[in-house]
């Protein structure tokens, strides 16, 4: 079958199809919002990014989005934005009840896909499924009952029947879920909250990016970048709202996701009830070479300009990274001496061998599967993107606690270890989940 081009009126249908209970949100203008007017060296998630970027004048954050991506002359090295994070944490509350949340990018790619928009039948566009679909889908259910988390967020859950099943899993586990409707354009997103936390019900709205944070492209394979904006009460937690989400991928598309978690953080600035945020922003907070070398001897450039989208969520939301608060002392700047680990003035890395060891560094993967979520480390990203990316962070659980009652007792990655499976060892996804077990003193 012969390609359509994008018509207007197929786009609308796809963009009313994402829109939530209440309709699409509309992004706010760069402008309307306080932190767009701020110089970038007056805000503290910023600070390393103004000592990075070449500016002849003051830079103001609305200036981050031009689209062209600023003139680093050092990288923009984190470490004393993730110590400041680390302190943070609240005290333990003296009456407080244990939550535990994992969000977890489950993998479980299985979609139609083309470059160019056709029409709404499916066989018309080829198949890209990820490796080890069939055993990994029959090994999820049991992960999910051996960590026992109080609220789960899942993304890559593209497919129904696979939405369907890990439902039914929740509801038999005590679990009430959110998902997308019947019949709209596929987000991936599954979240699963243990209903004796839960009074009443759910308020649920499926909130898509709008503006320059919508992803056109995604609707090539039916796709819509939506957050799952949940609300609801809790007799032990007091008002809760979970954001589940995931972002746009690849590096040269880090304009959107920085619009993109532009508008989530606005988003959870709105609430005065406790937030916490979860899922694959597809970026983490540091990259040590701005041109990763891949194993063909080509470069993939922008990956320092990739590095804003985080810290400019945390401007806009005020956020708390309950990953780094729950880590060791020691491992708080981990991933940041480790990505320096690959730096080529290092000579730890030899990228044209990196198609065949990961990182082309034999010795990297001891440490690494501490901190970084998506990495070479993992086989199954291994055998997906070889050598192609940097190692990342880029899976991710923030609150924003307005009273500073949630303690972060501890954080992890899960999942990382490969399972048994009929034919050897498995790993569950390419991805690994990061999971914090947290203290919430009484509302």
């Amino acid at each position: 079958m012969t390609a359509q081009p994008p018509h207007s009126h197929l786009l609308l249908l796809v963009v009313a199809l994402a829109a939530g209970s209440t309709g699409c949100v509309t992004a706010r203008p760069l402008g309307a919002s306080h932190v767009d007017r701020s110089d970038v060296c007056d805000v503290q998630a910023l600070q390393h990014l103004c000592l990075s970027i070449r500016s002849d004048a003051a830079l103001h954050v609305e200036q981050l989005f031009d689209g062209t991506p600023p003139k680093f002359h050092q990288r923009p090295d984190p470490s004393r934005w993730l110590t400041a994070l680390h302190q943070q944490n609240p005290p333990v509350p003296h009456v407080g009840n244990r939550l535990t949340v994992v969000s977890f990018n489950t993998g479980l790619l299985d979609l139609r896909t083309s470059d160019v928009l056709r029409d709404y039948d499916d066989d018309a566009m080829p198949l890209k499924q990820a490796p080890l679909l069939r055993t990994r889908r029959q090994m999820l259910p049991q992960a999910l009952a051996d960590v026992d988390a109080d609220v789960v967020f899942l993304q890559e859950v593209w497919r129904d029947d696979d939405l369907l099943a890990l439902q039914a899993w929740g509801d038999a586990h005590g679990y009430a879920s959110v998902r997308r409707p019947p019949g709209w354009a596929k987000d991936g997103l599954l979240t699963l909250v243990r209903r004796s936390l839960v009074v009443g019900e759910l308020d649920v709205e499926h909130r898509a990016y709008s503006g320059d944070g919508f992803d056109t492209a995604a609707l090539a394979v039916h796709v819509v970048r939506r957050r799952q904006h949940i609300h609801f009460f809790s007799t032990q937690l007091g008002e809760v709202v979970l954001l589940n989400t995931h972002l746009t991928p690849f590096p040269e598309a880090y304009d959107m996701r920085m619009h993109q978690l532009r508008e989530l953080g606005l988003d959870a600035a709105d609430e005065d009830a406790l937030v916490i945020v979860a899922g694959d922003m597809n970026a983490g907070v540091y990259y040590a070479q701005d041109h990763w070398q891949t194993p063909d001897g080509t470069h993939s450039p922008q990956w320092f300009a990739n590095a804003m989208a985080i810290p400019v969520a945390f401007a806009y939301g005020g956020f708390r990274d309950a990953f780094v608060e729950g880590l060791d002392d020691d491992d708080v700047t981990l991933e940041v001496r480790l990505a320096d680990a690959l730096s080529p003035e290092r000579r730890h890395r030899n990228p044209r061998i990196a198609a065949e060891v990961p990182f082309g560094a034999p010795t990297f993967c001891d440490g690494a599967p501490k901190v970084f979520s998506a990495t070479d480390c993992n086989p199954l990203y291994f055998a997906q993107y070889a050598g192609q990316e940097a190692p990342a962070r880029m899976d991710h659980i923030w609150l924003r606690d307005k009273e500073r009652r949630v303690h972060t007792a501890s954080s992890r990655l899960v999942f990382t270890d490969a399972v048994d499976a009929a034919d050897g060892p498995v790993s569950l996804s390419d991805h690994y989940g990061v999971r914090v077990d947290l203290v919430v003193g009484r509302p």
